[in-house]
């Protein structure tokens, strides 16, 4: 709630015209009739394997999904890329944010929803 309340007062101070939800990914239908959110950002409670798949829907095509994830991230994306990609996850990319102010620096996985149908291999 905090954050959502933040991301809120943050919007509303720079008048970015923005729609803060919470919820989760699985439940977000007010996300999907709005036609997908240029950007979602997601508490990564699972592996990228099942996020991916709940969190992706909700981006429009072009848009992007952020995912706040341990320092394992890097091996993560390695071992399930080509699971990701075929869910859409295109651009998959880690960034570490905090270094040098944070204790323990956040990792941040960051993925474009592909623009058209990823082909699968047969």
């Amino acid at each position: 709630m905090r954050r959502t309340r933040y991301l809120g007062e943050v919007n509303e101070s720079l008048g970015l015209g923005a729609i803060v939800v919470r919820g989760r990914a699985e439940q977000s239908g007010v996300v999907k009739e709005a036609g997908g959110a240029d950007y979602v950002t997601s508490r990564a409670v699972a592996p990228l394997e099942r996020l991916v798949p709940w969190s992706l829907p909700l981006v429009r095509k072009g848009g992007h999904m952020l995912a706040i994830k341990g320092a394992s991230a890097q091996e993560e994306i390695e071992r399930t890329r080509r699971d990701l990609e075929k869910s859409g996850a295109t651009e998959l990319h880690l960034a570490t944010c905090g270094v040098g102010i944070l204790t323990t620096p956040t990792t941040v996985v960051s993925a474009v929803r592909a623009t058209r149908r990823v082909a699968r291999a047969q």
